[in-house]
């Protein structure tokens, strides 16, 4: 039994990776029953005040969930923080805590410049200048030409700018056009993880935020009712939490069943990995 990227459980290899994204503004979970997850942390974050415990950076490896990490550069969040970050910053902050060289990190992605091409691409060459072998982003809305060079040049690459309800109805139509134009390559999808999405199109890893949101925001999760293999609308909605939390109590909450989390997540890679395993295991 193996239990990181391109790894077993069981008699299935994972070959779809999903990384669980959210907020380390809670407690160290120590739990030693909790199954290990790919997570995938920010560099945004440790410029969010609201979030002191990402600074520190044991507090990660602490987390008995972690069983290895993606770093995200937060090129969006720092739109929303008003800040410019330079990616001579980035860079420091990649060799400081050696992550471009650190095992347990799958990948690090590239700086975007949201909305400059190229800038994004200026600030990629600079990161394998320097040793980072960071992944690329295409965003929705970028030249198609963009994607098919990144997907040429480098050996794993990613899309975004698809999550939010305004993309809701041209997200699956951008997501099969990129696909048409750069497919077979490994496509990591930023805040892709709808079933309808992964059960038609093979992303060697995805992010997903909503299995915390719903937790908190909501109290419920979603389990697939069938299992690997089972159909994209079959899920169970099961209560844990008797109320909808307000944001101080999701900032402060102890509670969060990051064992439930855990095991869902472990599932649907499974189910994924059951789905993708011809198309993705020549790159396990």
């Amino acid at each position: 039994m193996r239990d990181a990227m391109g790894q077993r459980t069981g008699s299935v290899a994972i070959v779809t990776v999903i990384y669980y994204a959210a907020a380390w503004n809670w407690g160290v979970h120590r739990d030693p029953v909790c199954p290990k997850i790919a997570t995938l942390i920010s560099w945004a974050a440790e410029h969010d005040q609201s979030k002191s415990s990402v600074r520190d950076w044991d507090f990660i490896w602490q987390q008995s969930f972690v069983r290895s990490l993606a770093v995200d550069s937060g090129a969006f969040s720092f739109l929303k923080y008003d800040k410019s970050p330079s990616v001579d910053d980035y860079i420091d902050f990649i060799k400081a805590r050696g992550l471009h060289q650190n095992q347990n990190v799958d990948m690090v992605f590239s700086l975007d410049v949201i909305g400059d091409w190229r800038a994004t691409q200026r600030n990629t060459d600079r990161l394998w200048a320097a040793g980072i072998k960071a992944v690329p982003t295409w965003h929705a809305g970028s030249p198609i030409d963009v994607l098919k060079g990144i997907a040429r040049d480098y050996p794993r690459i990613a899309i975004g700018g698809l999550a939010g309800k305004k993309m809701r109805h041209a997200r699956e139509q951008i997501i099969s056009d990129a696909f048409a134009h750069v497919w077979p390559c490994r496509i990591h999808g930023f805040g892709i993880h709808k079933p309808e999405i992964l059960d038609r199109f093979p992303f060697d890893s995805v992010d997903a935020t909503s299995e915390w949101m719903n937790v908190c925001m909501v109290g419920t999760i979603n389990i697939p009712s069938g299992g690997a293999g089972s159909a994209p609308e079959r899920f169970n909605s099961r209560k844990v939490f008797p109320r909808k939390l307000s944001s101080a109590a999701m900032a402060h909450e102890s509670r969060l069943p990051m064992n439930m989390i855990a095991r869902n997540i472990l599932n649907l890679e499974h189910r994924y990995s059951m789905r993708w395993g011809k198309e993705l295991s020549r790159w396990r």
